[in-house]
């Protein structure tokens, strides 16, 4: 259902469109996808994408090695809470035996050797 006055496209129109689509395609294959360069400019085309490949893939590492730092820095902080909530538990118990407090001189050092972690984090 073509619309009424829409110029008609020639068949052999048609078919050469097809051959230069199918001849760049295959040029396109033959030299960018293989690594060679079909004209001079190519290489110097392909080394500034390759140098932007390496900026970005650097500047990923980058991000990555912050995000690394800054979740080391909140597993440390999320362990000492959970030393001081512990240490506060057992304090509260009101039990003055000499286990508990051993625990909690236990806990203590726990708690001061994750300190001394994030200390040299920062």
């Amino acid at each position: 259902t073509e619309k009424k006055g829409a110029p008609q496209r020639a068949p052999e129109r048609d078919e050469c469109i097809w051959n230069k689509y199918h001849f760049i395609t295959r040029v396109y294959k033959r030299h960018v996808l293989a690594g060679r360069p079909s004209r001079p400019g190519d290489e110097i085309e392909r080394d500034e994408r390759d140098g932007n490949k390496d900026r970005l893939e650097s500047s990923m590492e980058t991000v990555s090695h912050k995000h690394l730092y800054k979740c080391v820095q909140e597993a440390l902080l999320a362990a000492i809470s959970e030393k001081d909530a512990n240490i506060a538990l057992l304090e509260l118990s009101s039990s003055k035996k000499k286990k508990t407090q051993e625990e909690v001189a236990a806990l203590k050092r726990e708690k001061d050797s994750l300190v001394q972690q994030l200390k040299q984090q920062v």
